[in-house]
């Protein structure tokens, strides 16, 4: 269930929207995806503890982060989030919270 909307000013994180475009053949003509950027915008990035953490993992084996932006329509599960060299893959699909148009959150697991 998704919870209340953020504040603007918890939007500190400014990231990015990247989806995989098919794949490219790389060393010994391997299929590897290729990634471009979607978008850019300001999320609040928030880890996933004690509750959460468990309740979340009735639906993700693996969700580890909470992300949360305003409204653009067109971000997928297919999708990743990147902030610096941290990259998120979302799961699930992303949340309309409160059903106004005005807020998303997803719920991610971190890649190393």
């Amino acid at each position: 269930m998704p919870s209340a909307a953020p504040s603007i000013g918890s939007l500190k994180h400014f990231v990015s929207l990247w989806e995989d475009r098919g794949a490219v053949r790389a060393e010994h003509n391997k299929p590897e995806p290729k990634w471009v950027k979607v978008a850019e915008f300001h999320a609040s990035i928030e880890p996933i503890s004690g509750k959460e953490y468990f309740l979340a993992q009735q639906v993700q084996s693996s969700t580890t982060h909470r992300i949360r932006c305003r409204w653009r329509p067109g971000v997928k599960s297919t999708q990743q989030i990147r902030f610096g060299s941290r990259v998120f893959e979302i799961q699930g699909p992303p949340l309309n919270i409160e059903e106004r148009s005005e807020w998303l959150e997803v719920m991610a697991v971190e890649h190393g």
